[in-house]
C-alpha cells in the first residue's frame, strides 16, 4: 500500500519553521502559549493510550497496540534517550493533549498523540507538536517526520506544519490463510 508522511526540514532556522506554518496553526500556537503549560511527564502514558483508543473509536476504528506493549516501546525509550512523553496542560492542570515524540540520531519522530476526549481545547495538540519540533531542532535533528496519515482529517492537520509530502510502500507479505481472509 502507498502510505505518506510529511517531513519538516529542521536546517531551517527557527523563524523560517514559524513562517512555514499556515496561519491558522500559528493563530492556534500563538493562543495556546497564553493557556497551556508543556511538560514530558512520563507518568501520563496510561492517558494517552486512553485518550487514542477513544479517538479511534469515535472514528470507528479500532487501537492495534496493547497498553502493554506501549509501555515496552515508551521504556525502551527511556533507556535509550530516545523519546519524549509530552503533555499539555491547562492553568488548572487539567491535561488537555499529549504526543509521544522519539528519535535516532538524525530524524525526529511524531509517533502518536492524542487530545483529551472531554477537553474542547483544539490549541493544544498544535502547540505540543511545535514543541515538539523545536526540540527536535535542539537536539540538533535535520529532519522532523509528522509520520502521515490516510485519515484525511489529520492528513490536513500535518499539512498545515509546511512539511515535504512524501509518499512510501508499504510491504506486507503473510501466509496465513487466516490472516488473508481477515483482511479481505
Amino acid at each position: 500500500e502507498v502510505r505518506q508522511t510529511f517531513l519538516i526540514d529542521l536546517t531551517l532556522d527557527e523563524a523560517e519553521l514559524y513562517a512555514n506554518l499556515k496561519e491558522p496553526l500559528r493563530r492556534n500556537i500563538r493562543g495556546a502559549e497564553k493557556e497551556i503549560v508543556i511538560t514530558h511527564d512520563p507518568g501520563c502514558l496510561r492517558l494517552l493510550h486512553d485518550y487514542q483508543k477513544v479517538t479511534l473509536e469515535d472514528k470507528g476504528r479500532t487501537q492495534h497496540h496493547s497498553f502493554a506493549d506501549l509501555e515496552r516501546l515508551f521504556a525502551a525509550c527511556m533507556e535509550h534517550d530516545s523519546g519524549a512523553l509530552w503533555v499539555a496542560r491547562s492553568p488548572e492542570a487539567e491535561v488537555l493533549a499529549i504526543i509521544l515524540q522519539v528519535w535516532d540520531r538524525e530524524k525526529s519522530y511524531y509517533l502518536m498523540g492524542a487530545r483529551n476526549p472531554a477537553s474542547g481545547n483544539y490549541r493544544a495538540l498544535s502547540a505540543l507538536l511545535w514543541h515538539a519540533i523545536l526540540h527536535a531542532k535542539q537536539r540538533g535533528h535535520k529532519i522532523f517526520d509528522l509520520e502521515g496519515s490516510m485519515d484525511p482529517g489529520v492528513e490536513r492537520f500535518f499539512r498545515n506544519f509546511g512539511g515535504k509530502r512524501e509518499l512510501y510502500l508499504v510491504l506486507r507479505k503473510t501466509h496465513s490463510l487466516l490472516w488473508r481472509l481477515l483482511k479481505r
